[in-house]
Order: structure tokens, then C-alpha cells, then sequence
């Protein structure tokens, strides 16, 4: 019997031991990432849902419904298109067996007047309209169509038995669009299209550099991120990749954004047709940037844009180039070659003390029709400036308006960066120009970039007469002023008690062109490039700089201009930066010599945590070369770890909490230090003359002096819903680590109670 047992427990501890290596090895596989969300390429519907129309409900004697509709770059519509309207109306009479009529619902799609609905029963009305063939086959290069719904009342409003009509648009209404595939237009002027689109397509692509780049095709490379951050408002999805790592997969489902020189993106030549510069534009020098698009050789509904040259200075300009959202061709729309730039002709757009919206380069806003419309005022406050606070900063606004509104419904709703500060109640007397002054808390100004937003909602009066839309109309006049107390401040800002994690993106946005920043980065960690890529996004689709011109090193590249002059984020594990041992004394929390773990987390409560946990830590203090510069570091005990930080410090409701200098993430979750740090006096230390950040183009582009030794394959890609991949390929550095140990445990005691279950299983069954 002894036996029996003993053959059991052996043959279950072999079956356990010959489980655990599978499914450890199983956990350890990257994790591909989803391809983007498409609908069918033989799919013609497109619901409202899929362009993005909510469910809305239309009141009133008038009442108007805008939806804009986006079709993928690859599309050419043909005729035999169709709008299926799902609506809902509700009447309320005050007179039974009323026979007025209860309104109209006129509906056009580009102009075109498709029907005119009478709305005189309650109950769901479900419309089939054919569209315009001419309105679909028109020549449309930005793909953009306009649907309105109009709501008219009818009848007098004297009249007894008079209806009040609402009409509830569902978002299962749609489009019936049959189409064509095509290559999509080979057109540089109209970027970032068909990168960016705002389709119901997921906006995605990946951004190619070489597999072992200089800094400075890194630094072009971070600076196409900003770009596409800008034009996009951080809203396309950009992947960092090695050339190496481009897989068939992503060549046959990506559009690809190439940046690097000539010789480094060759295996690239063939595939877009490289023009020579030279060939493209007489007396072409090396130092040209060159820009090119192209439709994908493998994926004839995908683009490849080239943005290189034949030095990383040329790569440089081709990339600060597409800063201003612009490209100048000539007849051939599909390449550019750029031959100089001239950073000191941006407008600045900074704040003085008295700045209109004529001199920020604002025109006059007229709204017209009934309902709401948003415009945004942006304005630069510079670093060195502060609020006096002995005035208020005050809002004039100067405007005029329709003397056939209803002023009891009709307002101008203000904000200033997202918060509310003020409302302009409109009147009669508006009606010849008019300026209304509105105190606004200082609190609501932001060192940098502000945005000033003006939402206007017009109604015109209940007098049911037919009003035509142009009776309905508001001006806001260029004269409207920003006072803003400033004073200069000798770095008042800067030189504040203490600078937070949570006030991210400072101190970077003290210059919205980022001329002040540098990147550092570990030469062959291709976690810690698709980070700071991340960042680069973030910051250029955050800030209203023409040119962004900050500056990216390898680690091993810092010279003292850098370490005087910058604001420095610096990106990687400890021990793949050697700068982090020369600022180990200046940190909230330093690491231990040599290792990727900080000494102490300044927590008020500490655990015994295990070592294969990812960790990441962020940082930020002040500069040991300059009191007046900043130092932000994320990093990590593991590059997951690493990942985890800047995911948390990218994300606006984990960075709210960051009250702090030194944060420690783990996993998802964000343990900020109670209290700054205070060990070192920053302010007996004499700051050193900082050098001039407005390098030009070409110094800051400069060649890297040593070349970075060749980096491994990129890891597992960006998730479509991540902000930043984490590593899972190797286990010492992977979030799987936790996952992977969570499984074998459970397999583990399933297997003990199989094994237990052996050795009392009673004789009765073991007999048989």
C-alpha cells in the first residue's frame, strides 16, 4: 500500500514539475498588440455612434443639429449613398384634438436640401434619403462632410392649441456609403492627413529610426513626435520602433513616418523611391532637410513619410519643418526640401500688459445661426513674469449683437484654461458695440501657455415668425483685451519654494518652443526612447510653440552648456545613466551606487516588498549647476517599472495627486512622498551664467562626437489603448514578472492538493 502511495505522490510531483516550466515560459511571451479598431473595407454603413454623434434632443421654434462626418483617406465615395434618420418626437398640446401644426425638420447634407419633414404626430419616424451623388463625387481633399438638422416651428404662437415639439435624434442613425478603395493622396501640404484624419478609423502610426540612430536622428525623431502631438492634439496614437522591429505585420497595417539619414534608412530607398535633394531642388547642399510621402509599398491604403537628409543636421530641419503645421511644395506636392529655418521670426504671442485679441493675431469671430459655438484664445505668459497683486486681471470684451435675440436664453459663457471665470448676459443694448469688463482670479493664469475660451449660445426671440438664420448673429470684435498686472519676477517662478511632480508639464512650458529642455537618454534602451517619444507628443500637442527645438543627448554626451542651460529630463534606468551618480546629492530620494533601486522611498510607511516587483520613481529638483533650472528623472528598478512612472505622470488624474518631489509607482498604483525634500540649500548656491537656449537649428542638430553602440530589437509594440508599451520580452524586467508568479503559485498548490488528496484517498478505492 506504502508503495502504491509513494508511485502516485512520484508520478503527481513529476506531472507538477513538468507543468511549471510551460506555463512559466507561457507568461513570459510579449503580448502583441491589438490591431487598430477598422470597420470592414466592404462595410458601407457608418452610424452616428462611429462619427461621433451623441443622442441629442432638439426643442423649440428653432433649433439647429451640425454633424460632421470624416471619411478614411482610402475612401472615394460613389453614388447610391444614402442617410438612414432615426428620430423620436414628442408634442405636448394644450388643447385636445388640436389640428396646428407642430413644426419642420429640415434636413440638408452639404448644402444640398435632402426633405423638409412635417412633424405633426409623436412616435418614431425613421427616414430613408438619398444623397446627392454630386455632393459625393466632388473633389473633397480634407474627406469632410456636413449634415444639418434644422428644427422650425409653425404657426402662430397666439393661437390656442399651439404645440411645443422636441425631436430626439438617435445614434443609430446612418450612413450608407458605398465606396472605392484608393491610394490615399500623395499631398505634403495636407498633413497631418492621412496620418490624422479623425475618421472612424483608429489614428495610429509608427515612427521607423534606424536601428542604432545618433542623438541626433533621436532628437529629429522626438521632434516628429512633437509635431504630430501639435497637429493632432495628442490625439494620434504614435509608436516609437527600430528599424529592426518593424515586423510584416506592422509594414502591412501601419502607416510609417521614417526619420533618419540616407544611409542609415536605405533598406527604406526602393520602398518610397528616395529622390535625390539634389535632383529635386538646384544647388541642394547636404545640409537640406528633405520631406517625401509616398503610398505604402505593402498596404496600398497606408502612407510612408520620409523625413530625413543627408546629415542629422538636414534630419533636423526636415523634422522642426513640419512645426508649423505647413508645407510648401512645388508642383511635385509629395516632397519638400527644406534649406533653412529662422526660429526668431515665430511670433511670440507672449503677454504684455494690455493684449488684444488683434495683436495676438486673432480676426473677428462672427457666430451665426442658433445654438452654441467655441473659440480659443491663446496667449504666453513667459517665465519671469509674475501677477502683481494690487490689480485684478481683468477681461474686456467687446462685441455686438442681433437685436432679434431672446436675451433671457442668450449668453457668452468664459473660461480661462478650462476653468470658469465669467458670463456676458446679452441685452439690447448690445446692439451697437458694446464692451463688458470681467474681473478674473489670478489663480486661473498659468505660467506659459493659457487658453482663453469663449462658448456662445444664440436663441432668437419666441415670436414664431419665420426668422431666417442670419437674424441670429453675435461679433466678437478683435478690440476684445486680456489686462494682465505682470511684473517682472527675476525668475520668480523658477525660484519658488518648491517645484511638484503635479505641476507637470513645468517646468518645461516655461518656453512653449522647448528651447530650454534637453532630453537625456541611455544610448541603447529602446524602452526608455519610446518614453521619452511619449513625452515629446505630450509636451509638443500641449504647448503653442511654432518650433520645437528642444534638445535630446545620450547619456555619455553632456557637456556643461547643457548642464547650466537646460531643464533636463532625463529618461532611463540609474545605472544606464552616469549623470544620476553626479546628482545623487541634489535628490529627493538617491539611489543606491551602482543599482536601479532608490535607497529610501520617504513613505510614512514602509513594507517589506519583494525585488522582482517593478518599481518606478519620479523626481524632480532643482539643478546643482543652475538654482535656477529643473531636473525631472523617471526611472525604475526595472524598465517596466520605468514605463509604469511616466504612464502615471502622463496621465492627468495620477499626476493630480503627485503633491510631491519623489513619487514611487507600483503598477498602477501612485505612492507620493508626504513631505518635499529639504536636505540640500539650493539657495546659497550661486547660480552659473546660463547659456543662451535659442541655438540655432544647426547647433542644436549637431552630430553626436561618439557613435552609440547598436541596440537590441524593439520590445512588445504600444498597446492602441496604452501610452507607453511595457517591456515583457525579458523576465527580469517585466510586468508579466508578477502575473507569471501568481500562476505558478496556483498551479503550485493545486498541485500540493492533488497531492495531499493521494495520501487520504481510502483503501477502499485504492484497493480497486
Amino acid at each position: 500500500m506504502n508503495k502504491r502511495r509513494i508511485l502516485i505522490f512520484s508520478s503527481l510531483l513529476i506531472l507538477l514539475l513538468s507543468i511549471l516550466p510551460a506555463v512559466y515560459a507561457q507568461e513570459a511571451v510579449p503580448v502583441t498588440p491589438p490591431a487598430p479598431t477598422l470597420i470592414s473595407v466592404n462595410d458601407e454603413v457608418v452610424t452616428f455612434t462611429q462619427a461621433g454623434f451623441e443622442r441629442h434632443i432638439m426643442r423649440g421654434e428653432l433649433d439647429v443639429v451640425d454633424l460632421f462626418l470624416t471619411i478614411p483617406s482610402d475612401w472615394r465615395l460613389l453614388p447610391g449613398g444614402q442617410l438612414e434618420l432615426s428620430l423620436e418626437v414628442f408634442t405636448s398640446r394644450s388643447l385636445a384634438g388640436s389640428t396646428s401644426l407642430d413644426g419642420t425638420l429640415e434636413i440638408s447634407f452639404e448644402d444640398y436640401i435632402l426633405d423638409m419633414v412635417t412633424l405633426s404626430a409623436d412616435g418614431v419616424q425613421r427616414l430613408t434619403l438619398p444623397l446627392p451623388a454630386e455632393a459625393l463625387t466632388a473633389p473633397n481633399p480634407t474627406g469632410r462632410y456636413h449634415l444639418q438638422l434644422v428644427l422650425r416651428g409653425q404657426g402662430n404662437c397666439n393661437t390656442v392649441g399651439a404645440a411645443e415639439t422636441s425631436v430626439m435624434v438617435q445614434p443609430t442613425s446612418q450612413f450608407i456609403l458605398p465606396h472605392e478603395l484608393v491610394e490615399p493622396t500623395s499631398d505634403l501640404q495636407l498633413l497631418p492627413r492621412p496620418f490624422y484624419q479623425r475618421s472612424f478609423y483608429d489614428d495610429s502610426a509608427y515612427v521607423v529610426i534606424p536601428d542604432a540612430p545618433t542623438s541626433g536622428e533621436l532628437q529629429a525623431a522626438m521632434r516628429v513626435m512633437a509635431a504630430f502631438g501639435k497637429m493632432s492634439n495628442r490625439n494620434l496614437a504614435l509608436t516609437l520602433v527600430q528599424q529592426s522591429g518593424v515586423t510584416a505585420e506592422i509594414q502591412s497595417n501601419q502607416h510609417l513616418i521614417i526619420v533618419g539619414e540616407t544611409s542609415s534608412v536605405s533598406a527604406y530607398a526602393d520602398a518610397i523611391s528616395l529622390l535625390d535633394p539634389a535632383a529635386a531642388q538646384p544647388g541642394h547642399t547636404p545640409e537640406d532637410g528633405l520631406l517625401q510621402i509616398a503610398p505604402s509599398p505593402w498596404n496600398s491604403s497606408k502612407a510612408i513619410l520620409y523625413v530625413g537628409g543627408d546629415t542629422a543636421v538636414a534630419v533636423n530641419k526636415a523634422a522642426l519643418a513640419l512645426g508649423p503645421g505647413q508645407i510648401r511644395t512645388e508642383e511635385q506636392t509629395d516632397i519638400a526640401v527644406v534649406e533653412a529655418l529662422f526660429p526668431e521670426r515665430a511670433a511670440t504671442n507672449w503677454a504684455g500688459l494690455e493684449n488684444s485679441l488683434g495683436d495676438l493675431g486673432y480676426e473677428m469671430w462672427l457666430v451665426e445661426g442658433v445654438g452654441g459655438e467655441v473659440n480659443d484664445y491663446q496667449f504666453y505668459v513667459p517665465s519671469g513674469y509674475s501677477l502683481s497683486d494690487v490689480e485684478n486681471v481683468r477681461l474686456e470684451v467687446v462685441y455686438v449683437n442681433s437685436a432679434l435675440l431672446d436675451y433671457t436664453r442668450s449668453v457668452i459663457d468664459i473660461e480661462l484654461n478650462g476653468m470658469p471665470v465669467g458670463s456676458v448676459a446679452l441685452s439690447g443694448q448690445a446692439t451697437q458695440v458694446s464692451t463688458v469688463a470681467i474681473d478674473i482670479p489670478a489663480s486661473t493664469v498659468l505660467s506659459g501657455l493659457n487658453t482663453l475660451t469663449l462658448q456662445v449660445n444664440l436663441h432668437p426671440r419666441r415670436d414664431c415668425s419665420d426668422q431666417s438664420d442670419n437674424s441670429t448673429w453675435l461679433a466678437i470684435w478683435p478690440e476684445t483685451t486680456v489686462h494682465l498686472p505682470l511684473i517682472e519676477s527675476g525668475e520668480i517662478i523658477r525660484r519658488s519654494s518648491q517645484q511638484l511632480l503635479s505641476d507637470y508639464p513645468q517646468p518645461f512650458s516655461f518656453d512653449k518652443n522647448l528651447r530650454s529642455t534637453t532630453m537625456i537618454l541611455p544610448a541603447n534602451s529602446i524602452t526608455a526612447w519610446q518614453i521619452a517619444a511619449q513625452f515629446a507628443l505630450d509636451l509638443g500637442g500641449r504647448l503653442d510653440g511654432v518650433l520645437t527645438e528642444f534638445r535630446v543627448a545620450y547619456a555619455e554626451e553632456i557637456t556643461d552648456s547643457l548642464r547650466q542651460s537646460s531643464d533636463l529630463l532625463l529618461i532611463g534606468q540609474a545605472s544606464s545613466l552616469p549623470i544620476v551618480a553626479e546628482l545623487n546629492d541634489a535628490m529627493p530620494s538617491p539611489f543606491v551606487p551602482g543599482g536601479n533601486a532608490v535607497a529610501d522611498e520617504r513613505l510614512l510607511v514602509q513594507y517589506n516588498i519583494s525585488p522582482d516587483i517593478p518599481l518606478g520613481y519620479l523626481e524632480m529638483f532643482r539643478s546643482p549647476w543652475n538654482s535656477d533650472r529643473m531636473v525631472m528623472l523617471v526611472s525604475g528598478n526595472t524598465e517596466a517599472g520605468m514605463a509604469n512612472a511616466a504612464n502615471a505622470l502622463l496621465n492627468s488624474a495620477q499626476r493630480r495627486v503627485m503633491k510631491s518631489d519623489f513619487t514611487v509607482v507600483d503598477r498602477e498604483q501612485v505612492y507620493p512622498a508626504s513631505q518635499p525634500f529639504t536636505g540640500v540649500d539650493m539657495t546659497a548656491a550661486t547660480p552659473a551664467p546660463a547659456a543662451s537656449p535659442t541655438a540655432s537649428p544647426s547647433t542644436a542638430a549637431a552630430v553626436p562626437t561618439s557613435e552609440p553602440a547598436a541596440t537590441e530589437p524593439a520590445a512588445a509594440e504600444q498597446s492602441s489603448l496604452g501610452l507607453i508599451p511595457t517591456p515583457t520580452a525579458n523576465t527580469t524586467s517585466s510586468d508579466s514578472t508578477g502575473s507569471g508568479s501568481l500562476t505558478v503559485a496556483v498551479v503550485a498548490v493545486l498541485g500540493l492538493l492533488v497531492v495531499s488528496l493521494a495520501f487520504f484517498i481510502p483503501r477502499r478505492f485504492l484497493k480497486r
